[in-house]
């Protein structure tokens, strides 16, 4: 075949060829083109692909991230659930040291009471304690003379004595001795 020239497009055969011509290049630049499409395709496949792996993973980190929040709001669901129980114990435990502070102004206050009368009963054993020895010693200065009467009595007529030993006799019980 010959290369069709300027002038052959006017024959049936030059025509032919021209449009075999015209079509070669337009099939090669439609095979070109389609080679083009194909890699756009292809990088866009690719493309498509890389997004897929993309979604899955965060599909994926999603799910693993729901399952977190889920856990997190059981771990906060039970920490609130804690901490009303904590809150209620705290205030039971706040009437509790209100009571014991209040028994124990209580308790001071008997005990400052009973430290009075502790004194004032201390007082008093004190006073009888000193009235108790001056009564020994009057006692022991009575028997002293009472005896000292008792022994010189023996001269004493017979009535006089019986008196006085009734008499000592009574003293002795009265103060025990």
């Amino acid at each position: 075949m010959s290369k069709p020239g300027a002038d052959d497009w006017k024959t049936p055969l030059g025509v032919y060829e021209r449009a075999i011509a015209e079509l070669r290049r337009t099939r090669e630049d439609n095979q070109a083109e389609f080679q083009n499409m194909k890699a756009g395709f292809q990088s866009y496949q690719r493309e498509i692909d890389a997004l897929k792996q993309e979604l899955k993973a965060t599909r994926e980190s999603l799910i693993i991230t729901q399952k977190v929040a889920d856990e997190a709001q059981a771990k906060v669901i039970t920490a609130e659930s804690v901490a009303d129980g904590v809150q209620t114990e705290l205030q039971a435990l706040k009437a509790e040291f209100q009571a014991t502070k209040e028994c124990l102004a209580i308790t001071q206050k008997v005990a400052d009471e009973a430290q009075a009368k502790v004194a004032t009963v201390e007082s008093v054993a004190n006073a009888a304690q000193t009235e108790l020895q001056a009564v020994k010693a009057e006692f022991k200065t009575t028997k002293d003379s009472v005896t000292t009467i008792y022994d010189s009595a023996n001269n004493l007529p017979l009535e006089e004595l019986m008196w006085l030993k009734r008499n000592y006799s009574l003293l002795k019980r009265m103060f025990g001795r």
